[in-house]
């Protein structure tokens, strides 16, 4: 059920990008953005939902968050090759996305340490 979520999450994240490099597309208005913003927030409701429910282990933390990131960069790369500009300025330039991607990678450190301290006592 997590990845569907998380499925669900990266799939209105994905059109939400694609809409601010692309805002003269006719997909628009097959799914109006609106939708997509209340998908993306049920996701993460119910995803603080499912949490409580469930422990996850450090190691599928990582592997979460690191595909997370690699994904978005991915995204943010083919869009802008693909002739896109951001209206919202999401975009390699900014410094927001900059330090968005430190704290992340700051976060991966620390879950690296905490999984080879969990395998060192195995």
């Amino acid at each position: 059920m997590a990845k569907a979520i998380e499925g669900l999450f990266l799939f209105s994240i994905t059109l939400l990008l694609i809409y601010d490099y692309f805002p003269d597309m006719s997909l628009q208005e097959t799914l109006p953005s609106s939708v997509l913003l209340l998908l993306m927030f049920g996701t993460v409701v119910a995803s603080f939902l499912f949490k409580r429910l469930r422990e996850y282990t450090v190691k599928e933390l990582f592997q979460s968050q690191l595909f997370m990131i690699v994904y978005l960069l991915f995204l943010l790369a083919v869009l802008k090759l693909a002739g896109g500009e951001s209206t919202l300025g999401i975009s390699f330039s900014h410094l927001g996305v900059w330090v968005v991607v430190i704290i992340s990678l700051l976060q991966l450190v620390i879950l690296w340490k905490k999984l080879k301290r969990e395998r060192e006592f195995q």
